[in-house]
């Protein structure tokens, strides 16, 4: 299946911790190995019940990639590669980009703190967080009948915002289909060099541009 050869590419968090420290081109401190294979095994601890979930999953019937394993396929395809896949995840965190920043998107997180290595970051158009807060209407259950009366209530738009964003979304499970990557985020005050240890690091990213992309699990977790 492909889900289970992209788990064969990814070879695993650890793994994907180890290329993690490989792609950062100046020399790590003694004890970063040992640090990052250490979170390593926290990731896939707490993941155990996201993992045993997925598999009772019908829209997982093919496979889907935990956090960790989309980390692990990401590191593994290396710089300016995406993979496509189906995702799973809970929201942890989120927020939005910052006035500095080259383009306007909004952010989901896997972890509550974005920047840990092992987090899975959707990065979201604003126009498809916009569709994603304001949903067309349900078509009606029974078909409509001549000289049924239909009576519509106007239904105020949810405004676009940080706070509208993680009201409708945190704590809840995910499913996403998309392409996942490496994205080098720069530290302020760094010419950001990508690769270079102390001016910045690498994320991992899903863009999400149509909220078709996003699948919200009713009732979980």
């Amino acid at each position: 299946m492909q889900m289970d050869r992209l788990r064969a590419i990814g070879g695993g968090i650890k793994a994907a911790a180890m290329v993690a420290g490989a792609l950062l081109e100046a020399q790590a401190g003694p004890n970063h190995k040992l640090l990052l294979e250490r979170h390593a095994e926290e990731i896939v601890e707490a993941e155990a019940g996201l993992r045993a979930a997925s598999r009772d999953l019908p829209e997982c019937a093919d496979g889907c990639l935990t956090p960790s394993e989309a980390v692990a396929v990401a590191f593994s395809a290396g710089r300016d590669q995406r993979v496509k896949g189906r995702f799973v995840l809970d929201v942890r965190g989120g927020g939005g980009s910052n006035w500095r920043a080259p383009e306007n998107l909004f952010f989901l997180n896997s972890e509550r703190n974005y920047r840990v290595f092992g987090a899975l970051t959707l990065a979201i158009k604003p126009e498809a967080m916009m569709q994603l807060l304001n949903p067309p209407r349900a078509e009606p259950r029974e078909p409509i009948k001549d000289g049924d009366i239909i009576v519509e209530a106007e239904r105020p738009q949810v405004e676009l915002n940080v706070a509208n964003m993680m009201a409708r979304f945190e704590n809840r499970r995910l499913i996403i289909d998309g392409e996942v990557c490496l994205q080098w985020i720069r530290y302020n005050g760094t010419p950001g060099i990508e690769g270079q240890r102390g001016q910045g690091y690498y994320q991992v990213w899903i863009r999400i541009a149509s909220p078709a992309q996003v699948t919200i699990l009713e009732g979980a977790p």
